[in-house]
């Protein structure tokens, strides 16, 4: 048996929307069909382990009157017609279709409270990096606007639904799981959205998950944008030094997460959660209680368990063991993982088999010693070049 459940509107923890799994089959340990209730998502922010940052805005950190995150306050509705209809809503705000009164052109738009938004800088610094950021797989942020009480994020309107949401239909069809071709379009366009954010643009996400990624259309092989750069980081490792913030979602927190040390190669070990959920219907970790899935995550064992991995090819499997490696410095990177011969069988792009970048990707998965190309999800120069060569927006064509 299995079925999805929303609870309420407003989170349990942190703010975030709470979602459970619950996924009943026989046998096996963790995540491989233990028959007890498995919850899958459930931001957890700083406030929600521990930390004394409240998730209610007392004022503290506002600057003064005046405008948070433009420079001057502006009128979203002289440029913008907004359907009264809600597409979604949340303990911040609401999210609108609107329509540009010039062009015709249809858009999302997210209406922030900002007295319910405990730190002004990360909803700052968050619209800040959407603004940087361009590329296919990544939601498009088209205009921003300010009032004294409400903060409006214009952005593409992606129609398709959540990825959480085709998993969980995925789960109650037929056949139960996506196939290897399914997943491996689905897991391209993520690592080629996350390999462009940690070698062109230096930003670690730090929420990657299914309920993060919008499809553009209910089309089965719609593109699909990552969303909420809400716990996203600009991050050098060099000039910073380790990241040292214990956030993201239980389920696909990377074991250095939870240790309070670790750079980019956190976002790879969350797309390896998705891919392993994509191709078993659960994920690889989990727990009755959060602290019960922060020490499976710990532990970072994991298993292959029939029949759920019985048609799961080789080089899948090799895939997800190789961005699920325990040890960061092990684990491949990001744009190592794009050229995984996983995802050059199953969904290649256009391009991707050009003898150049196959060379490049084949070298980048052997790093010579004293190299740390491939590993611990920090990019070479080399990888940092191919990335930019092949992560270019104008080279998609989905």
């Amino acid at each position: 048996m299995f079925s999805s459940t929303s609870i309420g509107k407003k989170a349990k923890k942190g703010g975030a929307k709470l979602r459970v799994w619950q996924h009943r089959t026989p046998g096996g340990k963790g995540g491989d069909g233990s028959g007890s209730t498995k919850k899958l998502g459930g931001t957890t922010s700083p406030a929600a382990r521990g930390n004394t940052t409240s998730t209610v805005s007392t004022g503290a950190d506002r600057d003064g009157g005046g405008p948070l995150i433009e420079d001057e306050y502006s009128d979203l509705t002289l440029k913008y017609d907004v359907d009264s209809k809600e597409l979604g809503s949340g303990m911040y705000g609401v999210v609108r279709k609107c329509t540009d009164r010039e062009t015709g052109g249809v858009y999302a738009v997210k209406t922030i409270k900002k007295a319910r938004v405990a730190q002004i800088g990360i909803l700052r610094q968050e619209v800040q990096l959407l603004r940087e950021v361009s590329h296919p797989s990544i939601i498009e942020l088209v205009d921003v606007f300010e009032d004294k009480e409400e903060v409006h994020l214009v952005t593409e309107l992606a129609t398709g639904g959540e990825l959480f949401d085709r998993i969980i239909a995925k789960k109650q069809s037929p056949e139960k799981k996506f196939t290897e071709k399914e997943a491996a379009l689905i897991i391209r366009q993520i690592l080629d959205a996350v390999s462009y954010l940690h070698d062109v643009k230096d930003i670690v996400h730090r929420d990657i998950k299914p309920e993060n990624f919008l499809f553009s259309s209910d089309a089965d092989d719609a593109p699909i944008k990552v969303i909420d750069f809400g716990y996203a980081v600009r991050h050098i490792p060099k000039e910073h030094g380790p990241l040292r913030e214990d956030v993201g979602t239980p389920l696909y927190m990377a074991p250095e997460v939870i240790q309070k040390k670790y750079n980019c190669a956190c976002d790879v070990w969350s797309v390896g959660i998705i891919a392993y959920t994509l191709l078993a219907g659960f994920p690889p970790f989990n727990g009755l209680t959060e602290q019960a899935i922060y020490a499976s995550v710990s532990e970072g064992k994991f298993r292959f368990p029939s029949p759920y991995f019985d048609g799961v090819s080789a080089k899948a499997k090799d895939f997800i063991c190789k961005v699920l490696k325990k040890d960061p410095k092990l684990r491949i990177g990001a744009t190592t993982a794009r050229f995984h011969p996983w995802i050059l069988e199953n969904a290649p792009a256009e391009g991707d088999h050009e003898p150049r970048l196959m060379v490049s990707a084949s070298s980048s998965n052997s790093p010579k010693k004293g190299t740390k190309s491939g590993k611990g999800g920090v990019a070479s120069s080399a990888e940092k070049k191919m990335a930019r060569r092949m992560l270019s927006p104008s080279r998609f064509t989905y």
